[in-house]
């Protein structure tokens, strides 16, 4: 009997709620299911008790976030593993969604994971400069939901066909056009604005601690910084003090002049 396990990472909550659709639909057709936050503090996971591995993700800078391959480093032996991704986008997801298929497929192949399907939908789009923009305000809408509806019938299709016992597909293909939209999501991380901390607007509230998913910021006399940023701007919209400062015109203008939403 298939037995399912979801990981998902969320900064504005588009994700999570994918996820729970997800688990929802499995739960209907009494597949046993279970949904694991990879930020939160119970991360031990027998992975022996399942057969199928999904990972909810959104997709940074054309890429997946970066706490990701922090994460899947943890994880053990996935050798007899089906594994699928769905992401989320506040862009155009369908450009970027061979990306994410790809790295994960890198994250994972060492481990015996066979990716064997995809599928991605919009959501609201959080990141800071577009915010007030309201880009996609309402996604996931009911339209995207079926999407979602569609990839968990897909996987269901694959345990009736016995798909996931040959697991002899492999969607994760490689292409002159994936290798330079891989080489632009690194120019888009490098490119991205970096946050400066103002130290005399710090109140050591503490606010920004337990957002930053890299748990990359700590307080000690004051704030002290890891280097494992991935810029998910986080402690910059946390924080009540404006106590860290990003210069967002440059990627502004980058991003609408490249037309990427």
């Amino acid at each position: 009997m298939s037995k399912v396990l979801i990981f998902y990472f969320s900064q504005n909550g588009s994700t999570k709620f994918v996820s729970e659709v997800i688990e929802n639909r499995f739960k209907e057709r009494s597949i046993g299911v279970k949904i694991v936050d990879i930020t939160g503090n119970d991360l031990y996971i027998n992975l022996y008790d399942y057969n199928i591995i999904i990972f909810c993700s959104p997709i940074y800078y054309k890429r997946e976030p970066l706490i990701w391959r922090y994460f899947i480093e943890k994880l053990g032996d996935m050798h007899g593993k089906a594994g699928y991704i769905f992401s989320t986008s506040g862009m155009n997801v369908n450009e970027d969604e061979l990306l994410i298929v790809e790295s994960f497929k890198d994250m994972t192949i060492d481990r015996g994971l066979k990716i064997i399907g995809n599928n991605s939908t919009v959501c609201e789009n959080s990141y800071p400069p577009f915010k007030k923009e309201s880009i996609n305000r309402g996604r996931p809408n009911l339209s995207d939901i079926e999407k979602v509806d569609k990839f968990v019938l897909g996987i269901i299709d694959d345990i009736n066909t016995k798909k996931i016992e040959r697991a002899v597909y492999d969607v994760t293909y490689k292409s002159n056009k994936a290798v330079l939209k891989k080489m632009s999501a690194k120019f888009m991380f490098a490119y991205s604005p970096k946050i400066k901390f103002i130290e005399s607007n710090c109140t050591k509230c503490k606010m920004c601690i337990e957002p930053c998913p890299m748990n990359n910021i700590s307080v000690d006399d004051k704030l002290v910084f890891g280097n494992n940023c991935m810029k998910c701007y986080m402690c910059y919209m946390c924080c009540p003090n404006k106590a860290f400062e990003v210069n967002w015109d440059k990627i502004r203008g980058f991003i609408q002049k490249i037309n990427i939403n």
